[in-house]
């Protein structure tokens, strides 16, 4: 082909090209993202409705069917489902795959608010939530304080929480285990009684009292100050002093008819480590933003909070990032180690050292250029991605062999090492072409399937696709001209003599094959019914595996 040609003239040229992909490639494969699983939106919103104090069947009524009513109407909805129990209400929507989910779930809000003055006064404003994976958090951790889970407490609301809620990507913090104070206010229904008074008139007027109120503007000089009045509660006294308006236009004070204390709330969540009490303390990241690059800026703030509060005893329990790494590392691993036993496979055949560096070169430079195009394709390094790659490692590496054999083949006919490498090229280059698109052609339509599918497997299908076209470039420019440059034939039977364990190795395996080879043409209807017989019993096999999304994983 004219692009074998041409590399093979314009060595320098090639040269340059590959240098500049592979530094592309690097650098693309730095600012790669690290994360477990492609990106899953799931089309699932839920609202949520709270009502303190009504059964079932008045939540459903009341709540429940005015919310399914008004939030049916919401495009690409698919499904409405709900739930109704004592105090709550929940209603679920599935969306058709593809819907924008952000869009859809300010619909939703925008269709709550048409019906929110039906719904009854005491019931919490309905609360929209999508379903995201991402909302789990993705480190967690156990504070403990050599002077009481009070101080560790106190260390975590004043100086922890804001520190790691600065870092770019945190989403939300969230701490349990640890003390919250309440005013309990103990009407005396007696007293109440006698001055006249019920429980709800008690409880408005103190709704009404803890209000922060804007009192407009104050014109000072050319400036405009805004004022606004303080009547939030501040202290237990105040609201012991309270002023209460009686029928009789008398006034008492709000501890003449109750007993106002500070006491601790009852506690609903208790964390220990070790047989410690300890605050736990989660972090959840935003939705876009890379797992392990979060959790290693919230490690390194860690590390600087521990060596700062010598008092506190700071417990990584989870953290996402570990598993992401070694499930990552692990299939990078085996991927290099798949390479490397291709480059070991090619040498024992070719038996040639220019030969293998070639395909050493080549296994190299068709990866670094996927990284590349990934990067400006916008997917991240995952165990689909990693997958694809070490899928394709085997397949990227049969360009580059078919046409290095071909040219190894016209070298040992005696051509040239510039004339072998362009006839042999030119000879395989267009089966080489059509072999690769037909691979192509079974995993790109993936990217095109709708669904959860397609959310999984798209990368993966990119990856492959990515790999296989980088590795036809490189098997029809790269492998002709390093080729012309470093393949050397050795006719000499010293050398032939030095591998004849392994000629006689495969000389076994060629013969046996031989053997068999002659017996299957010879009973052609046999070996067509042998090969039936096993198609057969496969279908009949695979009846009974198993069927599951993903593999369970520990």
């Amino acid at each position: 082909m004219n692009i074998s040609s041409m590399s093979i003239k314009r060595p320098v040229t090639v040269t340059m090209v590959m240098l500049i992909v592979v530094l592309l490639g690097f650098v693309s494969l730095s600012d790669l993202s690290l994360d477990l699983y492609p990106e899953i939106e799931i089309p699932i919103a839920i609202v949520s409705t709270t009502y303190s104090g009504v059964g079932p069947q008045e939540i459903e009524e009341l709540v429940t069917k005015p919310i399914e009513g008004v939030l049916g109407t919401v495009s690409g909805v698919s499904g409405v489902s709900s739930t109704s129990s004592e105090g709550s209400s929940l209603v679920i929507l599935e969306f058709d795959f593809g819907t924008d989910i952000e869009s859809a779930a300010q619909e939703m809000r925008e269709k709550l608010d048409m019906i929110r003055d039906f719904l009854p006064d005491d019931a919490s404003s309905p609360v929209v939530f999508k379903i995201n994976p991402n909302s789990f958090p993705i480190m967690q951790y156990s504070i403990t304080s050599e002077k009481g889970l009070l101080e560790a407490q106190r260390i975590v609301e004043n100086k922890i929480e804001s520190r790691i809620e600065r870092i770019d990507g945190v989403a939300s913090i969230d701490f349990t285990g640890g003390y919250e104070d309440e005013v309990e206010i103990l009407l005396n229904a007696s007293k109440l009684q006698g001055y006249g008074l019920t429980n709800s008139q008690v409880a408005n007027i103190l709704r009404a009292e803890n209000l922060d109120l804007p009192g407009g503007e104050v014109n000072k000089g050319s400036k405009a100050l805004t004022v606004r009045t303080l009547g939030e509660f501040t202290s237990v006294q105040e609201i012991a002093n309270l002023p209460i308006s009686l029928n009789t236009g008398a006034i008492i004070k709000l501890s003449d008819i109750a007993e106002i204390n500070l006491k601790v709330k009852t506690l609903s969540a208790i964390n220990r480590v070790n047989g410690e009490s300890s605050i736990g303390f989660s972090v959840t990241k935003q939705t876009g933003y890379n797992t392990v690059q979060v959790s290693d800026a919230v490690s390194k703030e860690m590390d600087k909070i521990i060596e700062e509060e010598s008092t506190l005893s700071i417990i990584n329990i989870y953290d996402a990032s570990m598993f992401i790494n070694q499930s990552i590392g692990n299939v990078a691993t085996a991927g290099i180690v798949g390479g490397l036993l291709a480059v070991l496979i090619i040498y024992l055949f070719l038996r040639n050292i220019g030969s293998t560096l070639v395909i050493g070169i080549s296994i190299p430079v068709s990866i670094i250029a996927t990284f590349f195009i990934m990067f400006n394709a916008g997917i991240t390094l995952n165990l689909m991605t990693l997958g694809g790659l070490a899928l394709g490692i085997g397949m990227l590496v049969d360009n580059s062999i078919v046409v290095l054999e071909n040219i190894y083949r016209f070298r040992d006919m005696g051509y040239s090492r510039f004339d072998a490498a362009k006839e042999g090229a030119k000879e395989v280059g267009m089966a080489v072409t059509a072999s690769t698109l037909t691979t192509v052609a079974v995993f790109l339509p993936i990217v095109f399937v709708e669904g959860i599918t397609s959310t999984m497997f798209k990368e993966l299908a990119l990856t492959v696709t990515f790999s296989l076209l980088s590795s036809l470039v490189v098997s029809l420019t790269v492998v002709p001209m390093l080729a012309s440059k470093l393949l050397k034939i050795d006719h000499s039977k010293d050398k032939k003599k030095r591998y004849s364990w392994f000629d006689k190795l495969f000389g076994k395996v060629e013969n046996n094959y031989r053997k068999l080879l002659s017996v299957a043409i010879k009973h052609k209807l046999l070996t067509v019914l042998v090969a039936v017989i096993i198609f057969a019993i496969s279908i009949v096999t695979a009846m009974d595996i198993g069927a599951e999304f993903l593999p369970s994983m520990d």
